[in-house]
């Protein structure tokens, strides 16, 4: 049922060697540089897999973002979230939240389709805990969701066990990018939104880092949009109607060691910055609405790539506070 696919094997698409992005097209955003891909798997260790469910009028899939490691349930990350004019479904960040650590692969999926994914990646957890010798009681799968309805016959609930699984199979350094896996049937600004992702390379104290960032863009109203402030809709004279819900999970990742980082509050404060420095680039918030309204949300997760608690299941509890909320 649709196709299933990661680097290089998605019908009609390059990989992210031989795709044009802003990068390839000498578009540079920004003044720092980015790391040999453009991508959040620039973060070492960092695969990203799809499975694109586009059969009749159902045009989704998942997109999953695997942790550095073997096991994330044994060799547990640091995490955090950041929530702004929270309208989703995402699942998995009360536990982010408290203990600021996270123990398995990060899903995008659809909103209808976010307990099928966590009881799928319930399914996948189990079965590496058994591989290891590990009895798994308690996991927390990090679930977050766009509502593609608007392309999508999402009461269909097409990702199921199996297309998890396959994303999290073909999960590669090289992915594709846009109308591919969760991304499918989004749109961004009235027009088709998907999966994009980029990085940069930064020096601290005589170090190279490297942070990475996944976006699965589902939001905006096309007079919003348009390169350096301009309306889109008044450079070219179209009328787009508005697509409804909107949310935009952002997942960036981090090598360990960055400044920011080496406390337990690091990730939290960067997603916090991150979003305040989204304002120059028009993203705004109002106590009741976004971009005028209301269903319009992002959240994000972010984590770094090293530093794991010691431990077989066993967390050492965190004494910030990893989830922020604006209204």
């Amino acid at each position: 049922r649709g196709m299933c696919a990661g680097a290089g094997r998605i019908t009609g698409r390059k990989t992210a060697a031989g795709e044009r992005n802003a990068a390839k097209m000498k578009m540079k955003v920004g003044r720092m540089p980015h790391g040999p891909n453009n991508l959040i798997t620039d973060v070492p260790g960092v695969r990203v897999g799809h499975c694109t469910v586009d059969e009749g009028n159902v045009h989704t899939g998942v997109t999953v973002v695997m942790p550095p490691c073997a096991n994330p349930y044994t060799e547990k990350l640091t995490a955090a979230s950041c929530v702004m004019n929270g309208y989703g479904k995402t699942l998995g960040l009360v536990q982010m939240e408290e203990l600021g650590t996270l123990e398995t692969p990060i899903a995008l999926t659809n909103t209808l389709n976010v307990g099928r994914v966590h009881d799928a990646m319930v399914s996948y957890m189990l079965g590496l805990c058994q591989r290891d010798g590990i009895r798994l009681t308690s996991v927390n799968p990090v679930v977050c969701e766009c509502n593609d309805s608007h392309m999508n016959e999402i009461a269909k609930r097409a990702v199921g066990e199996k297309e998890v699984f396959s994303a999290i199979e073909t999960a590669s350094v090289c992915f594709a990018q846009g109308a591919v896996g969760a991304g499918r049937g989004t749109t961004c600004y009235g027009m088709k939104g998907g999966i994009g992702s980029a990085s940069r390379v930064m020096e601290l104290d005589g170090k190279t880092y490297t942070m990475g960032v996944l976006v699965q863009s589902n939001y905006g109203r096309f007079q919003d949009g348009g390169p350096a402030g301009e309306s889109g809709g008044k450079r070219s004279g179209e009328h787009h109607s508005d697509c409804g819900d909107r949310f935009a999970p952002v997942l960036p990742a981090a090598e360990a060691g960055a400044a920011e980082m080496l406390c337990w509050y690091g990730p939290a404060r960067i997603l916090h910055r991150a979003w305040k420095r989204g304002n120059r680039c028009g993203v705004y918030h109002r106590k009741k609405e976004r971009n005028g309204q209301l269903s319009d949300a992002e959240d994000a997760d972010g984590g770094k790539n090293e530093h794991s608690l010691p431990g077989s299941g066993r967390v050492r509890r965190g004494s910030h506070s990893a989830v922020a909320l604006e209204r």
